[in-house]
């Protein structure tokens, strides 16, 4: 009997051997097969997040383009008025004649990037006044426009059809270089012509330097696209006191 009893407690033992092994193995298994699927699961649903990257502030103030006539010794006003104009807080740049298909591409990119909201100058002086022109009419055809364009003495007779909001004229009819810039029809109230020949002191290769008249075209910025950046205007300050 008593040996009956052994028998019987060793087999229980057994068993509940045997199935806490197979448990074990099971969770064992379970843990095999679920855990490392579960945790890259996790790593999918949950990306580490990405600092988003800040965004240069970029200045609104209005572009100025000067167009030069055939060398910059010919049309060193073009220069004298761009520094003007930049200790102002305007962002000016200064370009050969030939650029003007370049500069009609950056301002009508610039106007389609802003909803229109960019503003933009364009003034030449002999052959550059000439690319002035070239370039408001090729704005024109773009179906874009500058707030502005100033000339200084065109050497050719071209005809301004449309592309720009006002446009100045500063010419001699006596020198033998200036003309008169013509309006499409329609389009007479946007031109002012103003004849210099008076002003016998100037001649073709200097009427872009006088200081009164470059008092006049700031004037006539302001009124067309406003003040200069005050910001643009202390760095220039103090890039100019180094």
């Amino acid at each position: 009997m008593l040996l009956f009893a052994r028998v019987r407690s060793l087999s229980l033992l057994a068993v509940g051997l045997m199935l806490g092994g197979c448990q074990m193995s099971g969770l064992a298994g379970l843990d095999a097969a679920f855990a490392p699927r579960d945790f890259a699961r996790r790593t999918e649903a949950q990306p580490a997040r990405a600092t988003p990257a800040r965004q240069p502030v970029q200045s609104t103030a209005p572009k100025i383009y000067l167009i030069r006539g055939l060398a910059q010794t010919v049309s060193e006003g073009v220069d004298h008025l761009s520094a003007k104009l930049t200790a102002l807080g305007y962002r000016t740049s200064v370009h050969a004649f030939g650029d003007w298909p370049a500069i009609v591409e950056q301002i009508a990119a610039d106007q389609t990037a802003s909803g229109g909201r960019q503003k933009a100058v364009i003034i030449g002086h002999s052959l550059g006044a000439n690319a002035t022109i070239e370039a408001v009419n090729a704005l024109a055809a773009r179906g874009a426009s500058a707030q502005l364009a100033v000339t200084f003495d065109p050497t050719r007779d071209l005809t301004v059809a449309g592309g720009v909001q006002h446009f100045v004229n500063f010419y001699q009819s006596n020198n033998g270089w200036g003309r008169r810039v013509q309006a499409a029809p329609g389009l007479e109230d946007l031109i002012d012509n103003v004849d210099l020949k008076a002003m016998e002191q100037l001649t073709h290769f200097t009427i872009d330097r006088d200081a009164q008249l470059h008092q006049r075209i700031i004037s006539s910025i302001r009124q067309s696209v406003g003040a200069g950046d005050s910001a643009l205007a202390r760095n220039s300050r103090g890039r100019a006191a180094r």
